[in-house]
């Protein structure tokens, strides 16, 4: 897919999955890129304007923008908020044409970008849902659904900026990480970077197997682990570290993730 916005806006203000800066109950559902007010945004691939709307205000009264949810060819959803959009629902756009510019947010403005996958279920185009244990209690829109499953990291896709400009994303594995850890999107990272190779794969099906990786690290994933770890050298049955998700294993990791 090509990247939403010009070269210089590669590094989120704001990451994915991560409880929300403006309220802790929520889950942010996509990431936050800094951007300068009229800056264009980008189509990421073929598809077709599937809605647009206004986002409304927030409790001071300032204007938070435009939304555009875009339908692509594959079955995946992108979402643009923080826009003032230049396109109409039911347009079939190609990728990289212009959808709309930066919203004027004043010391914030930014790019809300994320990505859906499966069907939209009762997803909202919201820039934080909340966590399970949380919905019907945090406003101002006490309706809205749980953070769903079907939210992917767009991080966890490969884009460029032109033809021949690679943009590498972040490598989102930033803690330790060991069986019976705090669920996160990192855990769903690292199931799949382990995955990719037979000899580490978490399950051939079920829960863990290829396309079925979760946020829940369990004794699977760390058996799958200690293979990874066993394979590359990095310690081994009775040493530390062991089936322990480490500065050593992370860097590994990281090189398989940026060369994937």
């Amino acid at each position: 897919m090509q990247w939403p916005l010009g070269t210089s806006s590669r590094k989120p203000s704001q990451g994915f999955g991560v409880p929300w800066s403006n309220n802790q109950r929520k889950q942010h559902t996509g990431i936050d890129l800094p951007a300068k007010a009229a800056d264009q945004v980008f189509a990421c691939a073929n598809g077709t304007v599937s809605k647009t709307g206004d986002l409304g205000r927030d409790p001071n009264g300032n204007d938070y923008g435009r939304f555009v949810l875009f339908q692509h060819d594959d079955g995946l959803i992108t979402c643009y908020l923080h826009i003032d959009s230049q396109v109409s629902e039911g347009a079939s756009i190609r990728g990289g044409s212009v959808l709309g510019t930066i919203k004027d947010l004043k010391a914030n403005s930014h790019l809300h970008f994320g990505v859906w996958s499966g069907k939209r279920n009762k997803i909202t185009p919201r820039g934080a849902l909340p966590f399970p244990q949380f919905v019907g209690t945090v406003g101002p829109f006490f309706d809205d659904p749980a953070f769903p499953s079907s939210f992917v990291d767009p991080l966890s896709f490969t884009y460029t900026a032109d033809q021949s400009s690679p943009v590498i994303p972040d490598f989102p594995i930033k803690r330790d990480l060991s069986k019976g850890c705090t669920e996160g999107p990192d855990i769903k990272v690292l199931q799949q970077i382990l995955n990719k190779d037979p000899q580490t794969r978490i399950a051939m099906s079920g829960p863990g197997s290829p396309g079925q990786e979760s946020s829940s690290f369990g004794g699977l994933t760390e058996k799958a682990v200690q293979r990874f770890q066993e394979k590359h050298h990095i310690t081994a049955v009775g040493h530390p570290g062991y089936g322990v998700v480490g500065p050593r294993t992370r860097s590994k990791l990281q090189e398989l993730f940026t060369t994937a």
